[in-house]
């Protein structure tokens, strides 16, 4: 059930899943991104994130919103099973998205799983994820691969409204990747006209364990591993960094502004931001 305060709302449970991750979705004028998540099973059409005037074509005279890599893409390997509680909140006062959530295995083994996100007013270029993850009643190893998932697609709606289109189309091309030691690069162009550059810089800290790379096509990423003594819990910050660069599509080829080439070019403005004073 849906909770209504003043500059909040809450909700307990999971029952309507696509109208909570519409309720939920964070935005600042810039950059828009809906609360779905990988983890929850949110397909590549439906973890969304908007950039401002954003747009590509996708059939002569028809354009669609392009649908930005995810930038809050993580998974994290726990089993099958389900969860014994779940809420979620949004404090439109300061931009904080919130989940908490408790998931037991079938083995048992329950894992609490906190879940903080936000997209800044301040400087409109910065968001960020913040992942907490406890072993309540076991002792074993956690894994989580954190990135920047640059296989999103865009799921028109039909020339006839009245059917569910279920042809996903791409619209951006990815040309740029690079994984560092602690971060990790995406650069993307729009595919039929090159009117939209996006290049997005992600900041990954941990309290403990180890992190390899754990990249894939289309989607930077590091691989942290933890190990986890019961009660233990282990927190992930991804600080992230996103700009574009949007051209007259007459003056495309006119390449008057740059994107930075690199990762590293974004990362040291990362590393100066903290994630509690975003």
């Amino acid at each position: 059930m849906i909770q209504y305060e003043p500059w909040k709302i809450s909700c307990e449970g999971r029952e309507n899943p696509k109208l909570l991750e519409s309720i939920f979705s964070q935005a600042n004028g810039y950059l828009g991104s809906r609360c779905a998540f990988y983890i929850d099973g949110a397909k590549a059409h439906e973890r969304c994130n908007y950039l401002a005037g954003g747009f590509e074509y996708i059939s002569p005279g028809v354009t669609d919103m392009v649908n930005l890599p995810d930038l809050f893409h993580f998974q994290l390997s726990l089993g099958t099973g389900d969860y014994l509680s779940f809420s979620q909140s949004l404090d439109m006062h300061n931009g904080l998205f919130e989940r908490r959530s408790v998931w037991k295995d079938q083995e048992g083994r329950e894992t609490q799983i906190n879940i903080s996100r936000f997209i800044s007013m301040d400087n409109k270029h910065v968001s960020a994820l913040s992942l907490e993850v406890t072993a309540l009643n076991y002792s074993g190893d956690v894994t989580v691969i954190m990135g920047i998932d640059g296989n999103t697609v865009n799921l028109p709606v039909d020339d006839d409204q009245t059917k569910e289109n279920l042809d996903t189309v791409s619209l951006l091309s990815i040309s740029e990747t690079e994984t560092g030691e602690n971060y990790c690069f995406l650069k993307a162009d729009s595919k039929a006209s090159g009117r939209l550059q996006v290049a997005i810089t992600a900041r990954m800290v941990q309290s403990k364990g180890t992190a390899k790379d754990a990249s894939v096509t289309g989607c930077p990423a590091k691989e942290l591993n933890f190990p986890l003594a019961e009660g233990d819990m282990v927190r992930i910050e991804k600080i992230l960094y996103t700009e574009a660069v949007i051209k007259d599509p007459e003056a495309a080829s006119e390449d008057s502004q740059t994107l930075p080439k690199v990762g590293q070019d974004l990362h040291p403005t990362l590393s100066t931001i903290p994630l509690k004073s975003c």
